[in-house]
């Protein structure tokens, strides 16, 4: 009696995928990736969904949308274009809250898809595990219990774009066109509309790029603090310039900037 053992390998120049007889990009590890992401956010979100309104969903958002009070582009408010993913959103499904919640579970996988693509590109080792790591992180990290708010629509948006900004800005110093560049100043301009979450990670961001990629031409390295130069801008609209002009921030004076604050923030933001 003789036994035949099956190749469980491929042969050298064949493929898994060829072994297998399905297309490559179904093996590809961003396509496990990506599958990876969308069935955890399935875990995390569908499996748990409840067509309710929560918090100030209603009374913020929706409630102006019914009511036509929200404007595309509002100058004389702190977000001018906070309210117009929300107008989207209502132009295009209505008063449809199942629709709402299936665009916020979107915006969830598009964003760690995005952090995942980010850190895939960046010189580490492990680079594809590490950034599919920190996309299923991203997806359930408990103390972010806002995931699915109808409210926060405008802030996701405003860390796709982010997010956008930091890929982009990423191809530029590996080598991108200025188009890259542009591309990722767009972005930022237009998530600091949004929001401004993200203007400590922006310029953080252009900072590790500046020291990561020292072989870089000098003229490309230093248009990488271009973003730092717009947080810089935009900073002193929102302190100063917005104040000369009469837009109403009724949280800028209870802005605190002593260094004990400062010190203690940097602190727990570290930890």
């Amino acid at each position: 009696m003789s036994f035949t053992r099956r190749r469980l390998y491929p042969k050298d120049g064949e493929s898994y995928s060829a072994k297998l007889g399905v297309p490559s990009w179904l093996l590809s590890k961003a396509t496990i990736a990506f599958l990876s992401i969308v069935a955890v956010a399935i875990l995390a979100y569908g499996l748990f969904y409840v067509p309710a309104l929560f918090m100030d969903d209603w009374t913020s958002v929706i409630e102006r949308m019914v009511a036509g009070n929200a404007k595309w582009l509002d100058l004389a408010w702190r977000r001018p274009l906070l309210f117009a993913p929300f107008l989207i959103q209502y132009r295009v499904f209505g008063l449809h809250v199942t629709s709402y919640y299936i665009v916020l579970w979107s915006l969830h996988v598009l964003m760690a898809t995005l952090l995942y693509a980010i850190v895939d590109r960046f010189p580490l080792l492990q680079r594809h595990l590490f950034g599919l790591i920190v996309a299923l992180l991203f997806l359930v990290y408990p103390t972010n219990y806002t995931h699915m708010w109808v409210i926060v629509l405008g802030v996701y948006c405003s860390v796709v774009l982010t997010l956008f900004y930091g890929y982009f800005l990423l191809r530029f110093a590996q080598g991108g066109r200025w188009l890259t560049l542009a591309l990722a100043l767009i972005c930022l301009l237009i998530s600091l509309g949004l929001y401004e979450l993200q203007v400590g990670v922006a310029s953080a961001w252009a900072v590790i790029l500046f020291i990561v990629y020292r072989q870089t031409a000098v003229k490309r390295r230093l248009s990488l603090f271009l973003p730092i130069g717009l947080m810089g801008v935009f900073s002193l609209w929102r302190t100063l310039g917005s104040q000369m002009v009469g837009v109403n921030d009724q949280y800028l004076s209870q802005v605190v900037t002593t260094p004990g604050v400062l010190l203690s923030r940097l602190v727990w933001a570290i930890r």
